[in-house]
């Protein structure tokens, strides 16, 4: 945890606002981190897992506090936190595909370049267009479970509300 702690600082830090409310962020992140490795151990990946808890809490704290029409940060941060948050996001999700089977990051990559054709999927991969679907089916399942989101939740629901 000791190792984990500048790093989750500097990201609470970028997401923006004042540097105790960062330092706020970050330390919460790692309590949350912490109750969940006493709980059952079972994050295949603490620091993964500590960053999605920390952009999750950020992502509540900032939701709310404009819902309440709080002011959001002392001085304007060198970008946006959406965008910042969005960044994250993004970047997690690469990375959760990256891990895939090269079979289902293959469909992915495909489906995110443009392709959303079964049959065009199915001929670019040489399969049957059945067993694109099933590879689809199993290949989302896996990146939800990389990403820690729910089963209804889609990955669109890590960048936001004003990009689903």
């Amino acid at each position: 945890m000791a190792r984990l702690a500048p790093e989750f600082r500097a990201v609470a830090r970028h997401l923006g606002g004042p540097r105790e409310q960062a330092d706020d962020l970050a330390q919460d992140a790692a309590l949350r981190l912490l109750a969940r490795l006493r709980s059952d151990g079972r994050i295949s990946d603490p620091r993964r897992y500590g960053f999605s808890v920390l952009r999750n809490l950020w992502r509540d704290r900032y939701r709310r506090a404009a819902r309440q029409g709080e002011p959001l940060e002392e001085e304007p941060p060198a970008e946006t936190p959406h965008a910042a948050s969005a960044g994250l996001a993004c970047r997690d999700v690469r990375a959760a595909i990256a891990r895939l089977a090269p079979h289902h990051r293959a469909l992915l990559t495909m489906i995110a370049q443009g392709t959303d054709n079964y049959r065009d999927l199915a001929r670019a991969q040489g399969i049957a267009p059945g067993t694109v679907m099933s590879r689809l089916s199993r290949a989302r399942r896996a990146l939800r479970a990389e990403l820690a989101l729910g089963e209804d939740d889609t990955v669109m629901s890590l960048l936001g509300d004003e990009w689903s």
